[in-house]
């Protein structure tokens, strides 16, 4: 099923594009709407700081003043009913005193604390968990780590995005029960005789190599990143048990390495490179794991962590966030309103088959009523990439300036989705990088 421009010629991406962007529209409203909300708290923050320290200095104040209006009646050392008063006056103002600038610094921690209550980070993603679980952006590639927990065969799944503009993704993988990933995979299913040769374990006898049936053993790890590409067999996912890290370094010529692991999993001496029919056997193994990897891609159910730029830290820059995703989708939304046979409006056309096809469309009108209450600043993040009720000539007009350096155009995004369908394979091995 491919998809179409509004005049018909091929569009660059094989989804429903007009629902991507509608969810991404709702995600950065969302985003822009947790900036003010975190300016406000911040604000807020600052106020009941300026307040308390205005109202501490004016008790300090007070105190002082009723210290030199008693100091008279308390002077000289001799006891008097006034300086026995004037005495029990002072302490009591010091209490009263006390007690008022304890209620006021009380009453800004208070404050501080009801602004703070709110993680903007845990806001980030709480905006963009629904666009990001049920879409993606142009030029999206994926990680995978899924593994089986020895003993209970329980399966984690971690998805892994890497998003243009260096935005990074990970989100927790809830794995469909019917799917092969739902439980240890057996190799036999796919193999039913796949056999390796490999250096014998130091003091066994006889000679220097022995076969190994990789039929009989199970997989139990599969991680898949750029930068790092391997699987792990066991012998056994019901227990503790030896088997192998198998690593396919990527180049002109694929070459695997195999560790050896021992029961408790961790590497057990140098990697051995492979060869032959033993290299055929574990890339063929590979392409059997490969051919599902997709399907995990498509089960991330929630988003633990979004980076933005080289940043270690989460994302807590809500309006920066929403600014960039526009920007990936700015030179699509452009030529979609070039090639808009509405007025008015943005679509696309889905080939059904058998010569017929199904028209898909969204009102401009209806996506700018969704930021319509935003800031004015806000609201020119979405109209400068095209999302404006002005007709595309205009619009197109006042873009006719060349886009400053770095921004993207519709090259770059279709450069970007190229390279969304291939995968890299370039490995960095945890034990070592083994010599060729």
């Amino acid at each position: 099923m491919g998809y179409l421009f509004g005049d018909a010629t091929p569009f660059p991406l094989n989804e429903n594009f007009i629902d991507t962007l509608s969810a991404l529209t709702d995600a950065c409203v969302a985003l822009f709407r947790a900036e003010t909300a975190s300016v406000h708290r911040n604000q807020d923050v600052v106020d009941a700081r300026t307040l308390a320290t205005q109202q501490l200095a004016q008790l300090q104040e007070l105190g002082q003043s009723v210290q030199r209006a008693l100091t008279p009646f308390v002077q000289g050392g001799k006891s008097s009913p006034a300086s026995t008063a004037a005495t029990e006056i002072g302490r009591a103002a010091q209490t009263a005193l006390k007690s008022a600038s304890d209620g006021i610094q009380s009453l800004r921690d208070r404050k501080i604390r009801d602004a703070t209550a709110n993680d903007l980070t845990s806001d980030v993603r709480k905006a963009c968990q629904p666009f990001l679980i049920g879409h993606q952006l142009p030029g999206t590639n994926y990680g995978i780590d899924w593994s089986v927990e020895l003993g209970t065969e329980a399966v984690d799944l971690q998805v892994y995005g890497y998003l243009p503009e260096d935005i990074r993704t990970v989100y927790k993988g809830k794995v469909d029960g019917n799917s092969i990933w739902a439980n240890p995979i057996r190799v036999h299913d796919h193999e039913p005789e796949l056999t390796i040769t490999v250096s014998k374990e130091p003091g066994l006898l006889g000679g220097n190599t022995r076969k190994e049936g990789l039929h009989r053993m199970v997989v139990t790890k599969v991680h898949y990143t750029p930068g790092q590409f391997f699987y792990e067999l066991r012998q056994s996912s019901k227990k503790s048990s030896p088997g192998f890290r198998v690593v396919i370094k990527d180049g002109s010529k694929p070459t695997p390495y195999i560790y050896r692991l021992s029961q408790d999993g961790k590497i057990d001496g140098k990697p051995e490179k492979l060869s032959g029919e033993s290299a055929v056997a574990v890339k063929k193994l590979w392409n059997h794991l490969e051919s599902s990897l997709d399907d995990l891609h498509a089960m991330r159910s929630t988003l633990t962590s979004l980076k933005l730029g080289r940043s270690k830290d989460e994302c807590s820059k809500p309006q920066l966030l929403a600014e960039t995703m526009l920007t990936i989708v700015a030179p699509l939304v452009l030529e979609m309103r070039k090639r808009s046979q509405v007025h008015g409006e943005l679509d696309i056309k889905r080939e059904l088959g058998d010569g017929r096809r199904e028209e898909l469309f969204v009102n401009r009108d209806e996506l700018c009523s969704r930021f319509a209450n935003l800031p004015d600043h806000q609201r020119r993040a979405f109209e400068a990439v095209g999302l404006s009720k002005e007709s595309t000539q205009e619009f197109t007009r006042s873009m006719m300036a060349a886009p400053p350096d770095g921004e993207p155009d519709l090259d770059d995004v279709l450069e970007a989705v190229g390279r969304s369908d291939e995968r890299t394979r370039e490995v960095t091995i945890e034990a070592g990088e083994p010599d060729d």
